[in-house]
Protein backbone atom coordinates (compact mmCIF):
# COMPACT_ATOMS: atom_id res chain seq x y z
CA UNK A 1 0.00 0.00 0.00
CA UNK A 2 1.44 3.36 -0.98
CA UNK A 3 1.56 6.23 1.49
CA UNK A 4 -1.00 8.10 -0.62
CA UNK A 5 -3.44 5.16 -0.41
CA UNK A 6 -2.87 4.55 3.30
CA UNK A 7 -5.59 6.14 5.47
CA UNK A 8 -4.48 8.84 7.86
CA UNK A 9 -3.85 7.52 11.39
CA UNK A 10 -6.45 8.38 14.00
CA UNK A 11 -5.75 11.59 15.85
CA UNK A 12 -6.13 11.06 19.62
CA UNK A 13 -7.84 13.81 21.54
CA UNK A 14 -6.55 14.02 25.11
CA UNK A 15 -9.20 14.66 27.74
CA UNK A 16 -8.31 16.67 30.78
CA UNK A 17 -9.42 15.38 34.17
CA UNK A 18 -12.90 16.68 34.99
CA UNK A 19 -15.38 16.31 37.80
CA UNK A 20 -18.56 14.41 36.75
CA UNK A 21 -20.63 17.61 36.66
CA UNK A 22 -18.07 19.15 34.26
CA UNK A 23 -18.34 16.33 31.72
CA UNK A 24 -19.94 17.04 28.37
CA UNK A 25 -23.12 15.12 27.52
CA UNK A 26 -21.28 12.67 25.27
CA UNK A 27 -18.62 12.14 27.96
CA UNK A 28 -21.33 11.34 30.53
CA UNK A 29 -22.71 8.74 28.11
CA UNK A 30 -19.22 7.28 27.61
CA UNK A 31 -18.74 7.11 31.37
CA UNK A 32 -22.12 5.38 31.79
CA UNK A 33 -21.26 2.97 28.95
CA UNK A 34 -18.01 2.03 30.68
CA UNK A 35 -19.74 1.58 34.08
CA UNK A 36 -22.33 -0.69 32.45
CA UNK A 37 -19.61 -2.63 30.60
CA UNK A 38 -21.09 -1.67 27.23
CA UNK A 39 -18.91 -2.48 24.26
CA UNK A 40 -20.47 0.24 22.10
CA UNK A 41 -22.32 3.53 22.28
CA UNK A 42 -24.54 4.49 19.33
CA UNK A 43 -25.95 7.96 18.75
CA UNK A 44 -28.54 8.30 16.01
CA UNK A 45 -31.07 11.03 15.28
CA UNK A 46 -34.62 10.08 16.30
CA UNK A 47 -33.51 7.41 18.80
CA UNK A 48 -32.41 7.44 22.41
CA UNK A 49 -28.68 6.74 22.95
CA UNK A 50 -27.98 3.02 22.69
CA UNK A 51 -25.52 0.84 24.64
CA UNK A 52 -24.48 -2.58 23.33
CA UNK A 53 -24.06 -4.84 26.36
CA UNK A 54 -23.29 -8.53 25.77
CA UNK A 55 -24.44 -8.18 22.13
CA UNK A 56 -27.84 -6.79 23.22
CA UNK A 57 -28.90 -3.22 22.39
CA UNK A 58 -30.28 -1.13 25.28
CA UNK A 59 -31.81 2.33 24.91
CA UNK A 60 -30.77 4.80 27.61
CA UNK A 61 -31.87 8.32 28.40
CA UNK A 62 -35.30 9.83 28.46
CA UNK A 63 -35.75 11.25 24.96
CA UNK A 64 -34.82 10.64 21.33
CA UNK A 65 -31.83 12.61 20.07
CA UNK A 66 -32.18 15.52 17.69
CA UNK A 67 -29.83 16.24 14.78
CA UNK A 68 -28.51 19.21 16.78
CA UNK A 69 -27.82 16.99 19.85
CA UNK A 70 -25.68 14.49 17.96
CA UNK A 71 -23.74 17.04 15.92
CA UNK A 72 -23.09 19.33 18.92
CA UNK A 73 -22.08 16.49 21.23
CA UNK A 74 -19.58 14.91 18.89
CA UNK A 75 -18.20 18.23 17.63
CA UNK A 76 -17.44 19.20 21.25
CA UNK A 77 -14.88 16.39 21.51
CA UNK A 78 -13.38 16.83 18.03
CA UNK A 79 -10.48 19.14 17.27
CA UNK A 80 -10.90 21.90 14.70
CA UNK A 81 -8.86 19.83 12.23
CA UNK A 82 -11.11 16.82 12.80
CA UNK A 83 -14.28 18.91 12.31
CA UNK A 84 -12.93 20.29 9.04
CA UNK A 85 -11.95 16.81 7.84
CA UNK A 86 -15.36 15.44 8.77
CA UNK A 87 -17.18 18.26 6.97
CA UNK A 88 -15.04 17.63 3.88
CA UNK A 89 -15.05 13.81 3.82
CA UNK A 90 -18.45 13.20 5.52
CA UNK A 91 -16.87 10.47 7.69
CA UNK A 92 -14.20 10.40 10.40
CA UNK A 93 -12.50 7.81 12.58
CA UNK A 94 -10.59 8.94 15.66
CA UNK A 95 -9.73 7.88 19.19
CA UNK A 96 -10.98 9.67 22.29
CA UNK A 97 -9.64 9.09 25.79
CA UNK A 98 -11.53 10.09 28.89
CA UNK A 99 -9.46 10.12 32.09
CA UNK A 100 -10.68 7.63 34.65
CA UNK A 101 -13.11 6.10 32.16
CA UNK A 102 -11.19 4.70 29.21
CA UNK A 103 -10.58 4.99 25.52
CA UNK A 104 -13.10 4.93 22.70
CA UNK A 105 -12.69 4.31 18.98
CA UNK A 106 -15.05 6.80 17.39
CA UNK A 107 -16.69 6.53 13.97
CA UNK A 108 -18.64 9.65 12.99
CA UNK A 109 -20.61 9.45 9.77
CA UNK A 110 -23.69 10.72 7.97
CA UNK A 111 -26.87 8.68 7.99
CA UNK A 112 -29.92 9.96 6.15
CA UNK A 113 -28.41 13.43 6.00
CA UNK A 114 -27.66 13.64 9.75
CA UNK A 115 -24.57 13.05 11.87
CA UNK A 116 -24.43 9.67 13.61
CA UNK A 117 -21.85 8.12 15.94
CA UNK A 118 -20.67 4.59 16.67
CA UNK A 119 -18.21 4.55 19.59
CA UNK A 120 -16.42 1.31 20.53
CA UNK A 121 -14.99 1.09 24.04
CA UNK A 122 -11.41 -0.16 23.87
CA UNK A 123 -10.09 -2.22 26.77
CA UNK A 124 -6.88 -0.81 28.19
CA UNK A 125 -5.87 -4.01 29.95
CA UNK A 126 -5.59 -7.56 28.65
CA UNK A 127 -7.61 -10.07 30.67
CA UNK A 128 -6.39 -13.57 31.49
CA UNK A 129 -8.00 -16.76 30.16
CA UNK A 130 -9.60 -17.22 33.58
CA UNK A 131 -11.12 -13.74 33.48
CA UNK A 132 -12.51 -14.43 30.00
CA UNK A 133 -14.07 -17.72 31.13
CA UNK A 134 -12.97 -19.50 27.96
CA UNK A 135 -12.54 -23.28 27.76
CA UNK A 136 -9.12 -24.51 28.99
CA UNK A 137 -8.44 -26.00 25.54
CA UNK A 138 -8.02 -22.47 24.14
CA UNK A 139 -5.00 -21.90 26.36
CA UNK A 140 -3.49 -25.19 25.15
CA UNK A 141 -3.80 -24.02 21.52
CA UNK A 142 -1.26 -21.30 22.32
CA UNK A 143 1.43 -23.97 22.77
CA UNK A 144 1.29 -25.09 19.13
CA UNK A 145 4.00 -23.69 16.87
CA UNK A 146 1.94 -23.97 13.68
CA UNK A 147 -1.67 -23.62 12.72
CA UNK A 148 -4.47 -21.14 12.47
CA UNK A 149 -6.90 -19.99 15.14
CA UNK A 150 -10.11 -18.35 13.96
CA UNK A 151 -12.05 -16.28 16.46
CA UNK A 152 -15.54 -15.43 15.24
CA UNK A 153 -18.65 -13.94 16.77
CA UNK A 154 -21.09 -11.05 16.66
CA UNK A 155 -20.13 -7.41 17.20
CA UNK A 156 -19.06 -6.70 20.75
CA UNK A 157 -18.74 -10.35 21.74
CA UNK A 158 -15.05 -10.16 22.69
CA UNK A 159 -13.17 -11.29 19.58
CA UNK A 160 -10.42 -8.66 19.83
CA UNK A 161 -10.14 -9.14 23.59
CA UNK A 162 -9.79 -12.90 23.11
CA UNK A 163 -7.12 -12.43 20.44
CA UNK A 164 -5.23 -9.99 22.69
CA UNK A 165 -5.30 -12.58 25.48
CA UNK A 166 -4.01 -15.30 23.13
CA UNK A 167 -1.19 -13.06 21.83
CA UNK A 168 -0.28 -11.97 25.38
CA UNK A 169 -0.13 -15.63 26.43
CA UNK A 170 2.10 -16.56 23.48
CA UNK A 171 4.38 -13.56 24.08
CA UNK A 172 4.84 -14.39 27.74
Amino acid sequence: MTDAARPAPPVPVPAEAKAPEQLRDIERLMSAAAKNKASDLHLKVGQKPIFRINTQLHEVGNRPLTAEDVRKWVFEIMSEEQRERFDKEMDLDFAYSLNGVGRFRMNVFHERGCVAVAARRVNTSIPSFEELHVPPTLEKLCDYEQGLIIVAGPTGSGKSTTLACIIDNINS
